[in-house]
């Protein structure tokens, strides 16, 4: 190992986490003992020959890296498509809310015509997700599950223009 690492290391590692240095990056990450690969690595990108510090060779599951995960997790969260995600498999949820708010009203099991479109809508949501994040199964699923909800829609559709014919045609007396 060069001699100019051996300095840094003495320099900034010369006392237990390294508190004799005044960069406060440094004495957070130094808390625990590195290895010299670490150090290294961390002295290069300190002279900029290093693109950007990584994890240092530090003890597995050391408590800070956990929670630094969690945050950078929280943090992948507030991405405008993972919101949109979400949005969409609560609109997908909605559908069974209805339903069962329905059910309970009219006191018998039901599927009112709001679930079709609710399950419609959650889907195409859910196909843009999925396309956006280039998932083929989830992709192929909610264009197959968006053609059963189109098909039954049609299939109500025509079954309440059948029933408004037939109640026009009853109600309205025939002239000779």
């Amino acid at each position: 190992m060069p001699k100019v690492i051996h300095r840094f290391i003495k320099r900034i590692y010369g006392a237990p986490g390294g508190s004799r240095t005044p960069n406060l990056f440094l004495r957070r990450e130094l808390l625990y003992p590195l290895s010299y690969e670490g150090v290294a690595t961390l002295y290069l990108y300190y002279q900029g020959s290093y693109p950007e510090p990584t994890v240092y060779n530090s003890p597995a599951g050391r408590s800070s890296d956990i929670i630094i995960s969690m945050i950078q997790k929280i943090i992948s969260l507030l991405n405008p498509w993972v919101i949109f995600g979400f949005a969409a498999q609560f609109v997908f949820f909605l559908r069974f809310a209805y339903q069962w708010y329905v059910s309970e009203k009219k006191k018998e099991s039901v599927i009112p015509i709001g679930f079709w479109y609710l399950s419609l809508v959650g889907t195409i949501m859910i196909l843009a997700y999925s396309i956006y994040r280039k998932d083929i199964v989830f992709s192929t699923a909610s264009v197959l599950n968006a053609m059963i909800y189109i098909r039954n829609l049609a299939l109500i559709s025509a079954k309440k223009k059948k029933a408004n014919d037939s109640a026009a045609n009853t109600s309205t007396p025939e002239t000779v």
